[in-house]
C-alpha cells in the first residue's frame, strides 16, 4: 500500500477549507484552486531543433581594409581638407593637404644632390672618353686614364645615391597629401584650414569610412571561449532593423580583458546594414544547434538546489513531479535531454508550489 505523504495530506486539506469557503490570504495567477483542483497551463513536449546563442553587446566599426584614420607624417599646418563630417567621398578624392616646410625643404636638398652628382657624372663620362682617345694616340699617361676611370665609377656610385636619396624625399613630400584609397563617408573630422597638426595618432586629422565594408566588435565572456566562435553566424539588432541585421563572426576571440573578464570578437555584416559607425548594438552568436530533441517551456522548470524537474500530467488528471536532465536553452524553451517524452502534457504555469501526485485541472 502507497503511503500518502504528509506534505500531500497537508495539501489536500487546504484545498479541502478553500473548497468550504475557507478564509485564506490573496489567490496568485500562479496558484489558482478551485473544487479543490489546482488549475494550471500544460502544454506538450515537442520534439524540434534548438539553437543555443549568447547574448552580448557591441559596437560598429570600421573595416580593416575600410576605416582610415588620417595623421600628419610630420608637424606641419592643414592647407587643405575639401570635406566635412557626413560627406560622401570617391575613391581618388583629396582628403587632406599639409603645408610641411621640412619635407619640401629635404626634398629640395635631395634634388639639388642629385643635380649635382648628374653633373659629375657627365664630367667624369666626358673626361675618361677624352683620356682614352689620348692614350691611343700616345699622348696620355696610363695613370691619368685609370684615375678617370675611377672618378666614373665614384661618379656614377654618387649619382645612384642621390636618385635614391631623391626618391625617399618625394615619397615623404607625397605623404603631404592624402587621397581617399576606397570610396567611404568622412565620419569624424578634427581639423580646418591652417591648424596646426603634429604626427602621429595623438593628434588626428580625419577619419574616413567604407560603409560596405562595417564590423561589430562583440565582447565574449571568458566562460564561453572555449567554443569554436570563428565561421559562427550572429543577429544584429539596431534601430531600424526590426527582422535584425545578418552577420558573421570573421575569427576567434582576442586576449582577455582583465577588468571585464571578456574577450572581443570580429563580426562582418551583410551589406546595406545602414549602420553607424560608434553605435552601440545587441548582438546574438550562434554556439550551437540541436536537431530533433525534446523541447519544453523554460517556465516549466521547477528548479531546487542543483535539481531540476518538471510537472507531467497524466490521464487521471495526476499532476507527476519527474527528475529530468536539462540541455541547451534559447530564450524561453529548454531541451530536455533525459526525463521526459514528446508528447507529455507539462504544467507549464500554476505548478509553484504544487505537490507530487496532486490533482489538477487545465486552466481555460
Amino acid at each position: 500500500m502507497k503511503r500518502t505523504s504528509f506534505r500531500h495530506l497537508l495539501w489536500t486539506g487546504m484545498l479541502g477549507l478553500a473548497a468550504c469557503g475557507g478564509s485564506g490570504g490573496p489567490q496568485d495567477s500562479e496558484d489558482l484552486r478551485t473544487s479543490g483542483v489546482a488549475v494550471v497551463e500544460i502544454r506538450p513536449a515537442i520534439v524540434g531543433d534548438l539553437d543555443q546563442r549568447i547574448a552580448t553587446s557591441g559596437i560598429v566599426a570600421g573595416g580593416a581594409d575600410g576605416d582610415l584614420h588620417i595623421s600628419a607624417p610630420q608637424a606641419g599646418r592643414v592647407a587643405a581638407i575639401p570635406h566635412g563630417i557626413g560627406e560622401s567621398v570617391r575613391r581618388g578624392d583629396l582628403l587632406v593637404r599639409f603645408d610641411i616646410p621640412t619635407l619640401e625643404q629635404e626634398l629640395a636638398a635631395r634634388r639639388g644632390e642629385l643635380a649635382q652628382a648628374e653633373s659629375r657624372l657627365s664630367q667624369a663620362r666626358e673626361s675618361a672618353t677624352r683620356l682614352g682617345a689620348l692614350l691611343a694616340r700616345g699622348i696620355a699617361a696610363r695613370k691619368d686614364e685609370v684615375a678617370a676611370e675611377r672618378e666614373l665609377v665614384d661618379a656614377t656610385a654618387a649619382r645612384t645615391a642621390a636618385e635614391a636619396g631623391e626618391r625617399s624625399a618625394l615619397e615623404l613630400d607625397r605623404q603631404r597629401e592624402v587621397r581617399a584609397p576606397f570610396a567611404g563617408i568622412v565620419v569624424s573630422r578634427w581639423k580646418n584650414v591652417g591648424d596646426r597638426v603634429d604626427p602621429g595618432d595623438s593628434d588626428p586629422v580625419l577619419r574616413l569610412v567604407d560603409p560596405a565594408a562595417l564590423e561589430v566588435i562583440a565582447t565574449v565572456p571568458a566562460a564561453e571561449l572555449q567554443r569554436d566562435f570563428a565561421g559562427r553566424s550572429a543577429t544584429i539588432a539596431a534601430p531600424g532593423a526590426p527582422e535584425g541585421i545578418a552577420g558573421a563572426v570573421k575569427s576567434a576571440p582576442g586576449l582577455v580583458d582583465p577588468a571585464t573578464g571578456s574577450a572581443a570578437v570580429r563580426i562582418s555584416l551583410a551589406s546595406g546594414s545602414h549602420l553607424i559607425p560608434g553605435m552601440s548594438v545587441g548582438v546574438e552568436i550562434l554556439t550551437g544547434r540541436h536537431r530533433n530533441v525534446v523541447i519544453v517551456p523554460q517556465s516549466a522548470i521547477v528548479t531546487e538546489g542543483p535539481e531540476f524537474s518538471v510537472f507531467v500530467v497524466d490521464a487521471r488528471r495526476i499532476a507527476h513531479r519527474i527528475p529530468v536532465e536539462l540541455g541547451i536553452t534559447n530564450g524561453p524553451m529548454r531541451e530536455i535531454v533525459h526525463g521526459v517524452a514528446a508528447g507529455d502534457r507539462i504544467v507549464v504555469r500554476g505548478q509553484a508550489g504544487l505537490p507530487d501526485g496532486a490533482t489538477v485541472a487545465e486552466a481555460p
